[in-house]
């Protein structure tokens, strides 16, 4: 462990050390696939689609929330053993209380299926133009529907998870710590 490495080690233990709470939220970069279905409801107006999103991401960016409890001894142990690998150990555990935000920059895919409409006072039968297939003026695109209307409700299960922290970050007093684990 180089002293730069173990510097801010400290500084994150030192922090953690300071602080009133029982918890502490880290964000972290995970390289692992993790597999979702994800139910969406768009919005225009008075309309709404629902769609049901299937896929996978192979990198995230995630906030975590971990008890103090747990992590003090992770950066301790990783410290006096100067080994980071404990840390990331601890970091790629299966969490409970998190919050993803990105991709990353990994590869990810997806496929949606419409469920289910309401076009209100528009039983003609007919698909508002601004989500209309361009291909098949029977279907809706996902596409448009993503750029042109809102999601108003958005509920996402993760199926399955791999986890491999590769970066941590903490926010202390303004200062970003990161923390580059591979």
């Amino acid at each position: 462990m180089d002293a730069e490495l173990k510097i801010k080690l400290e500084k994150m233990l030192n922090h953690i050390n300071n602080i009133e709470d029982d918890e502490v939220t880290l964000n972290l970069y995970n390289v692992g696939r993790w597999d979702f279905v994800k139910n969406m409801v768009f919005t225009k107006d008075e309309l709404w689609v629902s769609v049901n999103r299937t896929g996978y991401y192979d990198e995230q960016e995630v906030r975590v929330t971990f008890d103090l409890a747990y992590l003090k001894p992770c950066l301790l142990e990783s410290i006096e053993n100067e080994d980071v690998e404990v840390l990331k150990e601890g970091l790629s555990s299966d969490w409970n209380d998190d919050e993803f935000f990105s991709s990353g920059n990994g590869y990810f895919e997806y496929n949606d299926e419409v469920d289910s409409e309401n076009f209100g006072d528009l039983n003609d039968g007919n698909i508002p133009e601004d989500i209309v297939d361009e291909d098949d003026e029977d279907e809706i695109s996902t596409n448009k529907l993503s750029e042109n209307w809102e999601v108003d409700n958005e509920d996402t299960e993760w199926e399955d998870r791999e986890f491999n922290v590769t970066r941590v970050e903490m926010n202390i007093n303004g200062d970003n710590i990161v923390i580059e684990l591979d």
